[in-house]
């Protein structure tokens, strides 16, 4: 078996462009093919929705599919051999009551953010089943101050956090995020994290960057500056690379180690 027993990805801006077609590269799919050759398992970890993610991989047009998928930072999903997909332990349901109950109990202070999103010109307002969940903002100046409005809550409410890519925020319960949930992964398939590479670009995948999810981490060289200090200072690999091609390198980099 590879030393890297579990490739773990970030899916927007790590394999793909979005502002692309959004396909697998011959490239990056040489390399997958390799990977799980050697006994390897793939695991998708993304903020998108479980249904959205398969829409992804639905365009991204992989001849393989992911052993695991990681959706909005704490689903699991197990590909079964039907070729459906299952929900993989409790984390799931525990991690989406335990959100429910916290939005619940911040509804207050979520309301006041509400009413200032609203009187925003371009910023969007992110509800899911009725619920508001997050914010789309393009303005990095407007990011930063309800990003200011979204800490105050977190002191108020320690459970409480928050979940950028790019331009979007959603909020999230401060125990679920692409780093506990990846420990999570490794503990029910008895991995230990010494033999997971985590690769992603945006603030949303620190979590797994930091050395303590998995012990080798990288990130594309279109990665934001804070991912690739993150990276760098957990002794991970920065690749000269964008998007799946810096996946490759990394993949190479840390599989020459051997």
């Amino acid at each position: 078996m590879s030393t890297i027993a579990l490739l773990c990805t970030d899916f927007d801006g790590t394999l793909i462009n979005p502002f692309f077609h959004g396909q697998c590269t011959e490239e990056f799919m040489n390399r997958l093919f390799r990977h799980q050759q050697e006994g390897g398992i793939w695991v998708i970890n993304t903020g998108r929705s479980f249904t959205y993610t398969l829409d992804g991989l639905s365009k991204f047009r992989s001849p393989i599919s992911p052993e695991y998928i990681i959706s909005l930072e704490r689903e699991i999903y197990r590909h079964i051999p039907s070729g459906g997909w299952e929900h993989f332990s409790d984390w799931t349901e525990l991690g989406r009551s335990q959100q429910e109950e916290l939005m619940f109990q911040c509804q207050e202070s979520l309301q006041e953010v509400y009413k200032q999103a609203v009187r925003h010109r371009g910023v969007t307002v992110v509800h899911e089943q009725e619920a508001f969940v997050g914010l789309i903002i393009p303005e990095e100046k407007i990011m930063c101050r309800f990003i200011l409005e979204l800490e105050e809550i977190c002191r108020n409410f320690p459970k409480f956090s928050f979940q950028r890519n790019t331009v979007y925020l959603r909020f999230s319960h401060a125990d679920y995020h692409k780093g506990s949930t990846l420990v999570e992964l490794c503990r029910l398939i008895n991995l230990s994290q010494e033999a997971v590479l985590a690769i992603g670009d945006s603030y949303n995948d620190l979590s797994m960057l930091d050395g303590e999810a998995a012990a080798m981490c990288a990130c594309p060289a279109n990665a934001v500056a804070a991912v690739k200090q993150a990276v760098s200072q957990a002794g991970g690999f920065v690749a000269s690379r964008t998007y799946a091609a810096g996946v490759v390198e990394a993949i190479d980099h840390f599989h020459g180690r051997e």
